[in-house]
């Protein structure tokens, strides 16, 4: 498993991790507050795994092992071209559900744009105003559709609640977050994430609706919800629904001033952070016994004769030399962060790093008994 694919399951694990404290905590915060940690939760995720690569907190580093195996000659005759089929793994399964998932969003959002460009509307100071019928009530940043079939009363109490909505930036949150689950798709604690965060938008515009008008927007939520204004329609987000009103009162009604989550929530992040620096796997310089390539004596050399192709661009500009290629043997005998370490062309380079990256899994080295990663350096000389 290379260290791309790693990371990003470590930064899935830490968004559930974060998901499950704001759950603990999510009684001790504030509307605003909880909004805050929801909306953090995997940039958070994503600064933690950035800066486990960047610092080492540990008691280990990472450290350069400097063997370096015997060069190979790679002339320009008789080296053959083997195709290889992509293995079926975690990245292809993650790029195939991207792939679907990703026009789905993106035919949404364009629904949504196509449907305000398709209307007329009047402005409304910074809002534009839409009254198309059939539609049910929503907006989507400062653009506000609006039931026409309400009365003149409910259109202003819903263009009022709206307006709250563009005026939070509450459209910004639910399409960052809706970028952000087409890149973590995989990852099921999105669909509660984004579940609870178009539920806190409401509350955060009920609150301030209720503070203004009180008791009759109260009256106007049972209404709405039993049906008495007419048609049901939904106030924004697909949200609004029968099932939701108590919560939405009571939410109203309640003031969140407690301040204890803030001795809880510290630890919860430290540890989480100390937990993401004791992932990092250990390179040492010296091992007891050392990774082997699988197979009979000189398959190594084989594997690469056989499998690198002398760039033709090369060839035809007559380049050659040697290009130095690191790369690590992981515990589990993958092949991971190759890299140049000494460059000699482009296109000798890129061919030296495919066919590294490509190479078969090793037997991995150990050492106190326990199997480690080791760093490796090859010369792969270009002649023609």
């Amino acid at each position: 498993m290379n260290s791309i694919t790693w990371n990003f399951i470590e930064i899935n694990v830490l968004i559930v991790i974060l998901f499950a404290t704001y759950g603990l905590l999510r009684k001790q915060l504030s509307i605003g507050a909880r909004r805050i940690f929801l909306n953090a939760i995997p940039f958070f995720a994503m600064t933690l795994i950035i800066l486990k690569a960047i610092f080492d907190l540990s008691e280990f580093g990472y450290r350069l092992q400097v063997i370096e195996l015997n060069p190979v000659l790679i002339d320009a005759v008789g080296v053959k071209s083997i195709n290889h089929s992509m293995a079926f793994g975690l990245i292809t399964i993650y790029q195939i559900g991207l792939l679907l998932v990703a026009p789905i969003f993106l035919y949404r959002l364009l629904r949504v744009i196509r449907f305000f460009m398709s209307n007329p509307a009047k402005k409304d100071g910074r809002y534009r105003i839409y009254r198309v019928k059939g539609k049910d009530s929503f907006s989507f940043f400062n653009r506000i559709q609006i039931a026409p079939e309400l009365s003149e009363d409910d259109q202003r109490i819903v263009i009022e609640h709206e307006k709250l909505h563009a005026n939070k930036l509450h459209s910004l949150d639910v399409l960052v977050a809706e970028i952000i689950h087409v890149i973590f798709w995989i990852n099921p604690a999105f669909f509660w994430m984004k579940r609870e965060l178009i539920n806190l938008h409401e509350f955060q515009v009920d609150e301030l609706m209720y503070r203004k008008h009180k008791v009759s927007y109260l009256k106007f939520l049972i209404n709405y919800a039993l049906g008495l204004n007419g048609p049901h329609y939904l106030l924004t987000s697909q949200f609004y629904n029968q099932l939701s009103l108590k919560k939405r009162i009571q939410n109203m009604k309640t003031r969140t001033k407690k301040r204890a989550w803030m001795m809880v929530v510290i630890p919860i992040i430290g540890l989480t952070s100390l937990m993401v620096q004791c992932t990092k796997e250990v390179v040492y310089d010296q091992v007891e016994v050392e990774p082997v390539y699988k197979g009979e004596e000189g398959a190594m050399v084989n594997y690469l004769i056989e499998n690198i192709n002398y760039p033709e661009a090369a060839k035809d500009a007559g380049i050659e030399g040697t290009v130095y290629v690191g790369f690590v043997v992981r515990s589990d005998g993958s092949i991971d962060d190759v890299a140049v370490r000494k460059e000699v062309n482009e296109f000798l380079d890129a061919e030296a790093v495919r066919v590294i990256s490509e190479m078969p899994d090793w037997i991995p080295g150990e050492q106190d008994e326990k199997k480690v990663s080791v760093s490796y350096t090859i010369p792969i000389r270009f002649a023609l």
